[in-house]
């Protein structure tokens, strides 16, 4: 059981960091929703009352980089602006499944037409779904009363910082936390080995039990490409891809018990029930005509250990190998997203304690006439477009930094590789779990790096990378075995190292 618990934490622990620098963008755009924007402004720009809400929505949410954890802040804020249900329950499905980076990362290394399939699809889901629901609960609608508008210039930028810090410390934490837990409460109930058969081609069960697992599996649109991309290289079920997609990104334990908490047990179990049909339904659609052709479908796969309990059980130190895990494993931007959300969460709290009346906001509100003078006014409009714009900026430079140039890659590759070398020699399954997906994720981003700066690779060059994609694939098979064979190993290193160097040289030829 010690093994099982600890490999719960850290389930919750790699959740909680892979979702904090998008938890902090959702503060921030509910925050300037509330103190810059206004009700009125929001509701404006969600098109409340038009054709065009539902829509409006998704489109929204798919240019916001933020994950289900960054979407909870918004929704609640949405809420206090009046907007109806439908509409806030299709923002908070749609805003985790795309952003620039996990699009660009799925239309390289995934089929484009499945990729922007799904994307359609999810349009025609929140839609459906958030017709049905505005026709059935349209008075589903909780505005609160408007807070006073914000004065030009510095005091409004402070308010802005007030108000996501006094969001983070109060029920918004609550559901972040309950999100966080249920991935790590299923992590708990899924032995290892659970789901590495779970989408098999010729499973008809396939779409639904994925679909089962997904919602409170919880994935980051980046990781969910990445499963995607990895179902389609092993000719995985297309219908369980969607599922996980749409169901483990867009869904979370904390977003269900959000609804629950505002709009009751029915409506919540109502809405949840017929995402699943539809989607499911959805997903079996797809399974047959998205079908990658030509490629031969492996018995198994581990692109959903990731949601399973990393350690067997009777593991011993688990406590430790925990802890060396998740800090293994933590990026610079999940560490930097940690210390600013728990800077804001500490402000929070100590605001929400030392003043819950808010007489610091009535005083920021109060701006001397003098002062209010010398300040630049603009329009709330142009403030909140400013923002926004420079969200998705920030977004697409942020598609530069995660995918570096060609020669930095293949220097970390160069590293990697000798790492998984060693690694196959000393047959060290713990360091194979974390070089061999280290070494594919940085091939992924190669292709997505040189795409981007306008060199992309050639066919005879994304040749070689599949090739040798397929040789660690094999690699990290081998050294699953149980009991390792030293024969078997020694022969998959050296197809690998092979595949390799051809690589390095098919990279240096000139494209065709």
């Amino acid at each position: 059981m010690d093994a099982i618990f600890w490999g719960g934490v850290l389930r919750a622990a790699q959740v909680l960091s892979q979702a904090a620098p998008t938890l902090m963008i959702g503060l921030l755009v509910a925050a300037v929703f509330q103190r810059i924007l206004g009700q009125a402004g929001t509701r404006r720009l969600f098109g409340v009352g038009s054709w065009r809400s539902l829509p409006q929505a998704w489109l929204l949410g798919m240019l916001l980089p933020v994950c289900g954890l960054g979407a909870i802040p918004i929704m609640l804020q949405l809420r206090r602006s009046g907007l109806p249900a439908g509409t806030i329950l299709a923002f908070g499905l749609s805003a985790p499944l795309f952003n620039p980076i996990s699009l660009l990362y799925g239309l390289t290394v995934a089929k484009p037409l499945a990729v922007i399939t799904f994307s359609l699809c999810s349009l025609a889901i929140v839609t459906l779904l958030g017709w049905l629901w505005e026709r059935l609960h349209g008075g589903l609608i909780d505005q609160q009363p408007a807070p006073p508008e914000s004065p030009p210039g510095w005091r409004r930028m402070v308010l802005v910082a007030v108000e996501a810090s006094r969001m983070l410390a109060g029920p918004t934490l609550l559901f972040v936390l309950a999100a966080a837990a249920g991935a790590g409460l299923l992590s708990m109930l899924l032995p290892g080995t659970a789901l590495q058969r779970a989408a098999q081609a010729d499973d008809p069960l396939a779409p639904i039990t994925m679909a089962a697992v997904a919602t409170l599996a919880f994935t980051t649109p980046m990781l969910a490409m990445m499963q995607l991309a990895s179902m389609f290289q092993h000719g995985n079920s297309i219908g369980a891809g969607f599922c996980l997609l749409i169901l483990g990104a867009g869904v979370n334990l904390g977003t269900l018990l959000w609804s629950r908490s505002v709009y009751g047990w029915s409506v919540t179990a109502g809405w949840l029930g017929s995402l699943l049909l539809i989607v499911v339904a959805l997903g079996y659609g797809l399974n047959q005509p998205l079908a990658p052709r030509g490629v031969q479908a492996a018995d198994h796969t581990h692109a959903f250990d990731h949601y399973c309990r990393p350690f067997a059980a009777g593991s011993p130190d688990a406590m430790q190998r925990a802890w060396r895990k998740w800090s293994d494993d933590l990026r610079p931007e999940e560490t930097v997203g940690l210390l600013l959300a728990l800077a804001c969460w500490a402000a929070g709290a100590g605001l929400r304690r030392l003043d819950p009346a808010q007489r610091l906001e009535a005083r920021l509100l109060q701006a001397p006439a003098r002062e209010a003078q010398k300040d630049i006014y603009l329009p709330d409009w142009v403030l909140t477009a400013l923002t926004l714009a420079a969200l998705v900026a920030a977004s697409i430079f942020s598609c530069y930094l995660y995918y570096p140039p060609a020669n930095q890659v293949l220097e970390d590759m160069q590293t990697v590789h000798a790492e998984i070398f060693t690694t196959a020699n000393l047959r060290d399954r713990e360091a194979a779990r974390y070089w061999i997906p280290a070494q594919r994720d940085l091939l992924h981003k190669l292709g997505v790096g040189k795409l981007l700066r306008g060199e992309p690779l050639s066919r005879f060059q994304q040749m070689h990378v599949r090739v040798l994609l397929g040789k660690l694939e094999l690699l990290d098979h081998e050294l699953e075995e149980e009991p390792p064979a030293a024969e078997p190993i020694e022969r998959a290193r050296s197809d690998y190292n092979q595949a390799h160097q051809r690589f390095r040289r098919a990279l240096q030829a000139t494209p065709r």
